[in-house]
């Protein structure tokens, strides 16, 4: 089960899949009880595609994982930007479940590990053409915490920060064609 998120237009759909597509920003006033405030303003369940698309998510605040997102199915973000969430864990993302970016954009998202996405053990990110700046993690991870694997390809970080890792923390890591700006650090 997918929940759809506020104000989206539903674009496409299949017995797996749904399609949301919406031009500018998805933001509503947070009116969840605290025990509520556990799952990103998105959950994508076990089994479960959601794609995204032309959209940016912004200014979500949890108490548990995926500020913006918590993903257990199949992700994909298109020219999707994520700004100013926050969360225990993946600020924006946080997924046990395959994740794919193109040509997204990751800012000032907050967490304690993955300021920006958090990836579990097991599982597999594949981000192209994106860009992650200005995340922090106050224990590691600033742009991404990986207990999973992750290819990146023409993706840039640039003044991602935490005490370990500024930009990318454990798992293992494929880059190609990337670039890491000034502030951006590795433990991995």
């Amino acid at each position: 089960m997918i929940r759809r998120p506020p104000r989206a237009t539903q674009v496409g759909s299949s017995a797996a899949s749904d399609v949301y597509k919406r031009q500018g920003q998805v933001r509503q006033p947070d009116h969840r009880s605290p025990a509520q405030r556990l799952v990103g303003v998105l959950l994508v369940e076990p089994g479960a595609t959601l794609t995204l698309r032309d959209l940016t998510l912004t200014g979500a605040d949890v108490s548990g994982d995926g500020g913006a997102i918590s993903s257990a199915g199949r992700l994909t973000l298109d020219n999707v930007r994520l700004i100013d969430n926050s969360a225990t864990q993946g600020g924006a993302v946080a997924a046990t479940g395959t994740v794919r970016i193109d040509d997204s954009h990751f800012v000032g998202n907050q967490a304690a590990r993955g300021g920006a996405i958090s990836i579990g053990a097991g599982e597999t990110l594949t981000a192209t053409t994106s860009t992650f700046v200005q995340n922090a993690a106050s224990v590691e991870g600033g742009a991404l915490y990986l207990a999973g694997s992750a290819t990146l390809t023409d993706t840039t970080g640039s003044a991602n920060d935490a005490p370990n890792a500024g930009a990318i923390r454990r798992g293992t890591i494929c880059l190609g064609r990337n670039a890491a700006g000034r502030g951006v650090r590795s433990d991995a």
